[in-house]
């Protein structure tokens, strides 16, 4: 199926990525209208996922369970799909535990505050399948 539109040459690259959410804006909701899926607002948040210039440079919010272990240990689990394992830094100091990763163009942060003294030495991370693990003792 043949496109009629008229393409031009893109000034810039936002206008360029613009111009391509644009044109997989057109095919998801075409997508979603057949497959009988009519619901507007998640075919808007689906859509809105993948755009580049939208979310460029935003600050999302990481998904983040906290399990105390005991009154010495304290488990935190991040939800860090897509995040390359060098991308991500934890800093700590006193009480208080702080996780900054990046992926793509959205810089990702989370400060947990700790209800004892970290030992940094004594911190234990995994990062396995998207999901970030931490052991922080006191």
């Amino acid at each position: 199926m043949a496109d009629k539109r008229k393409r031009r040459k893109p000034k810039d690259f936002d206008e360029f990525m613009n111009d391509v959410f644009q044109t997989f804006s057109e095919v998801m909701n075409r997508m979603f209208r057949e497959l009988g899926i009519n619901n507007k607002n998640l075919n808007r948040a689906f859509i809105e996922s993948f755009d580049p210039i939208r979310s460029k440079n935003q600050e999302l919010e990481i998904e983040s369970t906290i399990i105390p272990k005991n009154e010495n240990e304290m488990l935190i689990v991040l939800n860090l799909a897509g995040v390359k394992r060098e991308s991500i830094n934890i800093d700590s100091s006193e009480n208080q535990l702080k996780i900054n990763a990046i992926v793509g163009m959205k810089k990702l942060e989370k400060t947990f505050m700790i209800p004892f003294k970290v030992d940094k030495n004594k911190i234990k991370t995994e990062l396995k399948h998207g999901i970030l693990t931490i052991l922080v003792k006191k």
